[in-house]
């Protein structure tokens, strides 16, 4: 059962429609709410460090301007590294 959730979770197995009534019952919430999109899962990385991508987030406001950039710079790299196929870095 955790394997099958994990792959609809990691996009490894399609989800059955008739499926979508029962799942959203489960978890209390409205059936369109499992279709909304949130830029923190857009990765398996972030969903299973989401946690952690909150924080960073969150103290990003402390920052100086000069973290910041340095930031932006690192993780350009690590995108186009992903794109690249590198996948665990």
């Amino acid at each position: 059962m955790l394997q099958t959730i994990l792959g609809y979770l990691y996009g490894k197995r399609e989800l059955k429609i008739e499926l979508i009534p029962y799942i959203a019952e489960v978890l209390g919430v409205d059936e369109q709410e499992l279709f909304r999109f949130d830029i923190e899962y857009a990765t398996e990385y972030n969903l299973r460090y989401s946690k952690d991508a909150r924080e960073i987030l969150e103290l990003l406001q402390f920052a100086p301007k000069v973290m910041i950039e340095h930031i932006k710079i690192v993780l350009r790299k690590f995108k186009k590294e992903y794109e690249n196929g590198v996948k665990e870095l």
